[in-house]
């Protein structure tokens, strides 16, 4: 019988090094590096760029440099990038070519004006035009400089978006991020999902901030770029560690925190006027040497009100241009428990608090002069109840006792 021929496996491996295996060339480099500097970038690096006709295209090693004016720029780097999709379509989206094919827009200056617009733009046309279908990075870094600080950041950041059936969905992470003003924000997660090009919807997000954990929801209006639904849980917060953060005025505060925050919609571009409103609870709280308690009339009453305890004190708040206005504080400690209404401005420290307290029978006894003993408002549980205004700023209060005081005080010392 005649031999057969083996078939050679050559071709099949052929086919499949150019269908999955990437490879690179310079020119490769080169064409990203253009588009890159075309969009804005004042300067770009690529370690690698590799290809392969069915996984996509690989970036390795990217770094871009963007300088706002003399004190601000910033950087990026990211390690790998992985794109599957439509890559010239792509690039001229990015570039935002005129039909001339000239450049119309700076892509890298547009972040400092409108970071959300871009995000906005990205998932919706990625969505309508169907020009992506994967994207991949891991161990990106971005840093806002300015005056040689830094001003914000964000590193070791990964994200996986894929789009299927005209759904956006994904999911990122960063390590950490650093706002300047406001703290940093550890081992942060979120899932992302945009069903219809118009909302994108970010749930389930984690993180951990001043030492206490957070998870929180919110979506965007990719139209207009509109945050709303925004809704925000923290747990065990160092009050301690946020004081410091803030450096609100001298002494110190600790304890641990919870809260319940929901944020009314608003622009990115705008979210100095956000207004939102919530309630908190600080556990096992300790005040010391706070302006107020430095105050010549609380050390009459009594220089143990210098370092105070409370088992808990909670509220419900709303802040709006960077007032907050409390409809209740409340506490409760070993030496005084109190209720307070009023505001408190964070930009410039003014303060106005209804103030109403009630120091316990113990202390009453044990720590008050007898002057202060009379002034007071004697409770059903053997407690003296006192009223007062606290005003002026938080670094530099007043207090005015009510009237009511002063009255019990006078009705008092003619009945002894």
């Amino acid at each position: 019988m005649p031999s057969r021929k083996k078939k050679s496996i050559l071709p099949w491996l052929f086919l499949f090094s150019v269908l999955f295996i990437p490879f690179g060339m310079n020119k490769f480099t080169f064409i990203v590096e253009d588009i890159l500097t075309q969009a804005g970038a004042d300067s770009v690096s690529v370690g690698k760029v590799s290809v392969s006709l069915l996984r996509g295209i690989c970036i390795e090693n990217l770094s871009t440099y963007k300088r706002r004016n003399a004190q601000e720029y910033y950087t990026v780097h990211i390690s790998r990038i992985f794109i599957r999709g439509k890559i010239p379509a792509l690039g001229s989206m990015v570039l935002g070519r005129e039909k001339g094919g000239k450049v119309k827009r700076d892509i890298f200056m547009e972040v400092y004006s409108k970071p959300i617009g871009l995000v906005s733009e990205a998932f919706s046309g990625l969505a309508a035009l169907g020009l992506l279908k994967e994207i991949e990075f891991n161990n990106a870094s971005i840093r806002f400089m300015n005056k040689g600080k830094v001003n914000v950041s964000a590193e070791n950041a990964a994200a996986k978006l894929s789009i299927n059936g005209g759904i956006f969905k994904g999911k990122a992470s960063i390590a950490g991020i650093v706002i300047a003003s406001m703290g940093k924000i550890e081992n942060f997660s979120v899932n992302l999902k945009s069903g219809d090009g118009k909302q994108l919807d970010l749930f389930d997000a984690k993180g951990k901030v001043f030492g206490g954990k957070f998870n929180a929801q919110s979506s965007i209006n990719l139209k207009n770029s509109k945050i709303f639904g925004t809704r925000m849980h923290i747990k065990e917060v160092d009050v301690k560690q946020s004081w410091e953060q803030f450096k609100i005025s001298s002494g110190g505060i600790e304890g641990k925190a919870d809260l319940d925050l929901e944020i009314e919609p608003f622009r990115f571009n705008a979210f100095a006027l956000a207004k939102l409103k919530g309630n908190f609870c600080v556990n096992k709280l300790i005040a010391v040497d706070l302006p107020l308690q430095k105050l010549p009339i609380i050390n009459k009453v009594s220089p143990k009100l210098r370092t105070i305890q409370f088992s808990e004190v909670k509220g419900k708040f709303t802040f709006s241009k960077k007032n907050i206005n409390f409809d209740e504080i409340s506490g409760v400690g070993d030496v005084m428990n109190f209720k307070s209404v009023g505001s408190f401005n964070i930009d410039n420290g003014k303060i106005y608090q209804n103030f109403e307290g009630e120091f316990s029978e113990e202390f009453i006894a044990t720590q008050l002069p007898r002057l202060v003993r009379n002034s007071l408002e004697i409770t059903e549980n053997g407690g003296g109840r006192f009223k007062c205004t606290i005003s002026q700023t938080f670094q530099n209060p007043r207090v005015k006792v009510d009237k009511s005081v002063i009255k019990t005080g006078i009705k008092n010392m003619f009945k002894k």
